[in-house]
């Protein structure tokens, strides 16, 4: 191999790697902010509901206690969330039950966009009793 071809496939080689080096890699997934409490107060105008929530996030990164609460035109619904696990993805998932079934009676998701961003939706079931049956809210909470 003559010395001209031996740098041009070092200067090619070299580019390879450069490349390769500054090729982006699958993005992290958004995690929560340890010891953060994200709050979210909004008015859904399609259901005529006003929200709460409030978010707290431990020292481990599990959702502590999420708080909502709503006002909708027939009164007033609230429901406590405890010890809500992160997935890798940021996804934050519970259902509460009626008490001894397995039929959810108030369903809490998020997905955390960024670490001081929390979007999320709460889900009342239906035909529970409650004023505010039925009604989804969606929040963005910040922290």
């Amino acid at each position: 191999m003559s010395h001209t071809a031996i740098r041009i496939a070092a200067a090619l080689t070299g580019l390879a790697t450069l490349c390769l080096a500054a090729a982006p890699g699958p993005a992290e997934a958004a995690q929560p902010r340890r010891n953060t409490t994200y709050r979210a107060d909004g008015f859904q105008d399609d259901i005529q509901t006003s929200y709460h929530v409030t978010v707290k996030v431990g020292s481990s990164g599990t959702i502590k206690k999420a708080v909502v609460k709503l006002q909708c035109p027939a009164g007033t619904s609230k429901a406590t969330f405890k010890n809500v696990e992160v997935d890798a993805g940021g996804n934050a998932y519970k259902e509460l039950y009626f008490p001894g079934t397995q039929i959810p009676k108030y369903t809490f998701f998020g997905t955390f966009d960024s670490r001081h961003k929390l979007r999320g939706n709460f889900d009342p079931a239906e035909d529970i009793g409650e004023p505010c049956e039925s009604y989804v809210v969606y929040f963005v909470a910040k922290g």
